[in-house]
C-alpha cells in the first residue's frame, strides 16, 4: 500500500511504499522508495478521490463515561466518521459525541454516532459541523453506554489546505 501526500498548489504528489522507484532525473535526483509526480488522475480516478486521510482513536478495554481528545494534525473536511467496537452494547446503545474545541460536530443531537444494541459497527452520520482546523481540540465524549468493550472511531477526511506532515 502506498503512503500519499499531496501537494494541491502545485499538482506534486509524493508516494511512498510498494511501487518504489527512482528518480532518473540527475537534477532531480529522489531517494530510492519515494517518487514525485504531477497528474490530474490516479489509477483513472480524480485526484481529490485518490488522497484522503484517516484520524482513528481507539479505546481499549470496557467503555465508560468518559472523554478522550487530540489535536488535529492538519487543516481538514470530515467525509464520513466510523465506529466499532469488539464487544456489542448490552443494556443500551453507545452514543459518542465528537466535539472540536468544546463545540460539538452534530448539533442534532439525534445524528450522533450510536451503535445499538447487538451491533458492531456503524457509518454514523455526517455532522453538521464538517471542517476543522490544523490544532483544533477533537475530543470524542462517550455519552452513553450499558456495556461494550473496544472502541475505535475513524473520520475519514480530506485535507483542504496545505498537506499532512510526513
Amino acid at each position: 500500500m502506498d503512503v500519499i501526500i499531496n501537494k494541491p498548489e502545485t499538482g506534486v504528489v509524493a508516494v511512498i511504499g510498494a511501487s518504489l522507484w527512482e528518480n532518473q532525473d540527475t537534477e532531480h535526483v529522489k531517494p530510492k522508495g519515494i517518487r514525485t509526480v504531477k497528474a490530474e488522475y490516479i489509477d483513472g480516478l480524480p485526484i481529490a478521490d485518490v488522497y484522503k486521510k484517516a484520524i482513528s482513536i481507539s479505546i481499549h478495554g470496557d467503555i465508560s463515561l468518559d472523554s478522550y481528545s487530540m489535536e488535529v494534525p492538519f487543516n481538514l473536511t470530515i467525509e464520513s466518521v466510523r465506529m466499532a467496537v469488539i464487544e456489542s452494547p448490552a443494556e443500551s446503545d453507545l452514543i459518542v459525541d465528537i466535539l472540536t474545541n468544546d463545540t460539538t460536530l452534530y448539533t442534532t443531537t439525534a445524528n450522533r454516532p450510536t451503535i445499538a444494541i447487538g451491533d458492531t459497527r456503524i457509518d454514523a452520520h455526517l455532522p453538521d459541523i464538517t471542517s476543522l482546523n490544523a490544532l483544533d481540540i477533537l475530543t470524542f465524549e462517550v455519552a452513553q453506554v450499558g456495556t461494550a468493550s473496544e472502541l475505535m472511531i475513524t473520520i475519514i477526511c480530506s485535507i483542504t489546505e496545505g498537506e499532512a506532515p510526513l
